[in-house]
């Protein structure tokens, strides 16, 4: 695959996997929960993260994947390119982070270490929760807090979302997208968190399910109707 592409995701990339790693961290100082802390254990732990991570950031990003293929090749880095680009990479830091700061408020009230992970196990508990989010005080600091950093990765880091590296012809992009579109297919039929239990504690193998992760495979589950959450 072309570099072109690789270049323009990476900025994406690394906020996707630097929020859920320090968000993590956070959880892993936080819980009160039993935790393996052992050296192999939080290793498998943030690896089995870093993978679910993978494959949820491989699917969130198909929609700009394919703006990156229809895009001439005499308008890369235009200010049509600057804007449109700036807009996805201001759309994804702000639903990254915002699922980030939710998740925080989400473990210290319920012990799940992901937002949406609620969602699987009750969907009255999850009501409960929200009605309870949006009527907390937490809402305006979640929402100061995104605004500040999301103002700080803006300045500092949004011209990293264009690159150099010339565009390659119009017929090699459709071919670098159909190979991204298997490796994003094949990344999440082969990436199962049930499967890659990270261990016997349960609270570490729930902190390695990434919350994109855990929404995609339930959601495919339950409309697959193979598991659907208990009233």
């Amino acid at each position: 695959m072309n570099s072109y592409l690789l270049r323009r995701l990476f900025p994406f990339y690394i906020v996707a996997v630097a929020a859920e790693f320090i968000f993590t961290l956070y959880s892993i100082c936080a819980t009160e929960a039993v935790l393996d802390e052992s050296f192999f254990g939080l290793v498998k732990t943030f690896g089995i993260l870093l993978l679910t991570t993978t494959s949820a950031f491989l699917a969130v990003m198909v929609p700009y994947v394919v703006y990156l293929m229809l895009l001439p090749q005499k308008w890369q880095n235009g200010r049509g390119d600057k804007y449109i680009s700036y807009f996805f990479y201001f759309v994804f830091a702000l639903c990254t982070i915002g699922e980030e700061f939710i998740s925080a408020y989400f473990w210290q009230k319920s012990g799940f270490p992901a937002s949406l992970a609620v969602f699987r196990h009750s969907y009255s508990n999850f009501d409960m929760l929200a009605a309870e989010f949006f009527s907390s005080d937490f809402v305006e600091f979640m929402s100061f807090g995104c605004l500040i950093i999301l103002g700080l990765l803006m300045y500092f880091t949004a011209r990293y979302t264009l690159t150099a590296i010339p565009a390659p012809k119009f017929i090699n992009r459709v071919f670098q997208t159909a190979v991204y579109a298997v490796v994003c297919v094949m990344t999440y039929a082969n990436i199962n968190a049930e499967t890659l239990a990270v261990s016997a504690v349960p609270a570490n193998n729930e902190l390695s399910k990434e919350g994109t992760y855990t929404l995609i495979k339930e959601t495919v589950k339950n409309y697959q109707g193979t598991d659907f959450p208990e009233e």
